[in-house]
């Protein structure tokens, strides 16, 4: 039955979809990423970093979820791409004033996302005046989207269908192919494939060239950013090409819905994970993971909704729906309105005037009454519709109805194949009549007739409606969208009182009937999308980042030396067994090295008793250089005193007290060095004398003990190491006995010099000489004079000759000895 309706009187207006559903899906996503983002400005700000990035890519979704807010509200009014406004909302209504800002919002984001690809991942070298003259480029795009938007609203509020010219957005594909170029030139600089100084013409490149960059190796990690963010820049690319498919059939048109969503989806979570993963953040894993499950959450939602939509949408009955071989009669009444039933069908003869596609006015040859007033005029559009001020427009409609009164037997889509409009003026009556040139089997085709009685009196007649229309929930012309009788809503705007039309809105009962199915999983998908931020983040902590935490702490104490770290294993999983895998390598590297402590202590054992050895065996070796460069040679200076003291006091005894009187020094000399031997075992240390005088004592004792005339120079003395001191005076000492015993020598030359870090002594002898290849193996002074220089890392070299002397040189550095 046709009821009086008043538009504003349908609740709000919004109604539950699949594309709502999408849109809210997206803005929620949106929320999310732009409160992180967010906190993310605030941190880096106060931290005192480069905020510049972050708060550009921050406003970029900050002004999309505006963009997406007002995309929702439009696909809830649902009327498509027909109107922003439809009969059951008032045009004055925020959600409906609110729709035209949707490019507003649009442009700033593509506004600040540009300024962003400039600045990421690194300032686009030498682009500074581009870049600004770009900026200024994009903020007069947004003053003429806020004009538009302006003018918009103005037209609503005065019930014109005026909206944005469809050229304006060519601007908007220009930015986003701007900006995909601008991330190709930041991943060749990242790359290092453009040279500074270079013009920038790589925005120029072809699709091959574009395709080869795009997937070329990246070298560095701001050509992986790069790359990354480009990738899903591309993606609007693949929203064309599906259109372009959807068109010649390959796509059906919930498909592309589908595609539609997940890409963006995909875009939003895709653009904020390359971002924060180039960021220098180790805090933001369980972000990562909570957002794309939250994506994959509401992907899969929004799939099922697109999924089960054409079953449900094929459920629909409209209710009161007018079925072929019926006629409704509006027939006035005294309250000024009038009474609707049905009648038997009287068919009228199909003959008359043709009216073409912009419609026709009709004369009428009497006054016809309709809502109290008198019309001698009447205007017939192609598609059927009867209105009494101009040619009416499907596109009116959205406006309560309709501004000017008319009729409309059946208002819906005027089929492909075109349809057939004739009108018949009568004396007492008007028919108007419209059939469809439908070929055999085609679905939509339609047959109806109006007639204008000269009482007042309206008859739709119905002749070939489909049993079973199709109803889309953004195409209204697709399927019948309404019947009924209107006065016409300018009296409204007058002031004075509006009558209520009489008229049965299908298109607003299929909505209805969609939005039983829709509207209960809002609250469900928000719940879900809470539960999961809030949920997921804290279930992964429990099962995942604190079992990895005390494993990485465990690792850092067996990093640190503590071998015997076990951590507890938590869950018997992946981490359970990668934790179970580390506490056994730990325990075999404790039980190794507690092995090998041991292994150690023994051979240190067996190094410190073989130490000790080795010291008894030097300090017995050192005994027996000191005993035999001193005591030694002193004792057998006395025995040969001692075997010639007989003889020489037979032959002179004067002389042989001069003897027995030497034999008693050279007693005493070593008496007194054995002293200094075993004074030097007892302390461990020796004299502390400087090494030039010592050298001088030798000397002069070799002389007054041996009468051979030696010569000392002495140039300088340092101080020097206590063993350094020991061998140069040993070796001195040594040398000089090996001349009284051997050399046979008249005159000794010994020159020392000693400067800080260095020393050189030289001992030369006018003596005999002898052969060293002869005598060096069985010569024990030889190699004890050896084995000291080698000891300090000194040099010793001895020249002789048989009847040329023998000069001894040692040479120490400090430098070279250590």
């Amino acid at each position: 039955m046709i009821e009086a309706v008043m538009p504003e009187s349908v609740r709000t207006g919004l109604f539950w979809n699949p594309a709502a559903i999408s849109y809210l899906s997206q803005l929620l996503i949106a929320l999310v990423l732009f409160l992180y983002l967010a906190r993310r400005v605030r941190a880096e700000y106060r931290m005192g970093r480069d905020i510049a990035p972050t708060l550009l890519f921050g406003l970029t979704i900050g002004f999309l979820v505006p963009a997406l807010l007002t995309s929702m509200l439009y696909t809830m009014v649902g009327g498509g791409w027909m109107s922003y406004v439809m009969p059951w909302i008032s045009p004055a209504s925020l959600p409906v004033l609110a729709m035209p800002w949707v490019s507003v919002f649009t442009a700033s984001a593509a506004a600040t996302f540009t300024q962003f690809a400039y600045r990421f991942p690194q300032q686009l070298p030498r682009a500074k005046r581009e870049q600004m003259i770009v900026g200024g480029a994009m903020i007069c795009m947004i003053l003429m989207e806020i004009v538009i938007a302006l003018r918009t609203n103005a037209a609503m509020l005065a019930g014109d269908d005026w909206t944005r010219p469809d050229w304006v957005a060519w601007w908007m594909n220009a930015a986003a192919l701007w900006i995909a170029a601008v991330f190709v030139r930041q991943y060749l600089a990242a790359q290092g494939a453009m040279h500074p100084s270079a013009p920038s013409s790589s925005a120029a490149a072809s699709a091959r060239d574009l395709i080869r960059i795009t997937f070329a190796p990246a070298t560095s990690r701001e050509a992986r950013a790069a790359r990354g963010v480009l990738i899903f820049t591309l993606l609007p690319v693949m929203h064309t090409t599906a259109l372009a498919l959807q068109q010649q059939g390959f796509l059906g048109p919930y498909s592309i819905d589908i595609l539609l969503c997940w890409s963006v989806l995909a875009q939003l979570t895709g653009f904020t994970l390359v971002y924060i993963g180039y960021l220098p953040e180790r805090s933001s894993f369980l972000f990562k993971l909570t957002s794309i499950s939250a994506a994959l959450l509401l992907a899969a939602i929004n799939g099922t909704c697109w999924i089960i939509a054409p079953g449900y949408f094929a459920q629909f009955r409209a209710p009161g729906m007018v079925a072929g071989g019926q006629v409704v009669r509006f027939s006035p009444n005294a309250q000024g309105s009038y009474a609707v039933g049905d009648v038997p069908l009287s068919p009228e003869p199909v003959a008359g005037r043709r009216i073409g596609s912009q419609g026709s006015a009709v004369a009428l040859p009497f006054a016809f009454p309709f809502y109290r007033q008198k019309y001698q005029t009447v205007y017939v559009s192609a598609d059927g519709t009867v209105a009494f001020d101009h040619v009416p427009r499907p596109v009116e409609t959205v406006f309560r109805y309709g501004a000017q009164p008319a009729i409309y037997p059946l208002l819906v889509a005027i089929p492909k194949s075109g349809t057939d409009v004739r009108v018949r003026v009568g004396p007492k009556r008007l028919v108007v009549t419209r059939r469809d040139r439908c070929i055999s089997g085609q679905d939509g085709c339609y047959g109806f007739q109006t007639v204008l009685h000269a009482n007042g009196r309206i008859d739709f007649a119905y002749l070939a409606i489909p049993a079973q229309p199709r109803f889309q929930p953004f195409e209204p012309l697709a399927s019948p969208w309404l019947m009924g009788i209107t006065p016409g809503n300018e009296q409204s705007l007058t002031g004075t009182a509006a009558k209520a039309p009489l008229i049965r809105d299908y298109h607003r009962e299929f909505l209805t009937h969609v939005d039983r199915l829709y509207a209960p999983l809002v609250p469900f998908l928000i719940g879900a999308l809470i539960v999961l931020m809030v949920g997921l983040p804290r279930l992964l902590r429990s099962f995942l980042v604190r079992p990895l935490v005390r494993l990485l702490q465990g690792m850092k104490q067996f990093r640190d030396g503590d071998l015997g770290t076990q951590v507890p294993v938590s869950f018997n999983d992946e981490i359970g067994y990668l934790t179970e895998s580390f506490n056994a390598m730990a325990r075999s590297q404790h039980g190794m090295v507690h092995g090998l402590e041991t292994m150690v202590a023994q051979r240190v054992a067996e190094v410190t008793d073989i130490t000790a050895r080795h010291a008894q065996l030097e300090e017995r070796n050192r005994l027996s250089s000191d005993l035999h460069d001193s005591v030694s040679q002193t004792l057998f200076s006395a025995a040969l005193l001692a075997d010639a003291l007989p003889d020489q006091w037979r032959r002179n005894r004067r002389e042989g007290a001069k003897t027995l009187e030497r034999l008693g020094e050279l007693n005493r000399d070593a008496l007194g060095e054995m002293r200094l031997l075993l004074t030097e075992l007892r302390s461990g240390t020796e004299e502390d004398q400087p090494l030039g005088d010592r050298i001088a004592a030798l000397v002069a004792q070799f002389e007054a003990r041996h009468g051979i005339k030696a010569q000392v120079e002495i140039s300088s003395d340092a101080p020097f190491p206590a063993e350094v001191r020991t061998v140069f005076h040993r070796i001195t000492q040594e040398s000089l006995n090996n001349i009284a015993k051997h050399a046979q020598a008249t005159k000794v030359r010994v020159a020392f010099e000693a400067l800080p870090g260095q020393a050189l002594l030289i001992i030369a002898d006018d003596g005999q000489g002898f052969d060293p290849a002869a005598i060096e193996g069985d010569h024990l002074g030889l190699q004890i004079m050896r084995e000291r220089a080698r000891r300090i890392g000194a040099t010793l070299e001895i020249e002789t000759a048989a009847g040329k002397g023998t000069t001894t040189t040692l040479v120490w550095m400090r430098d070279h000895a250590e």
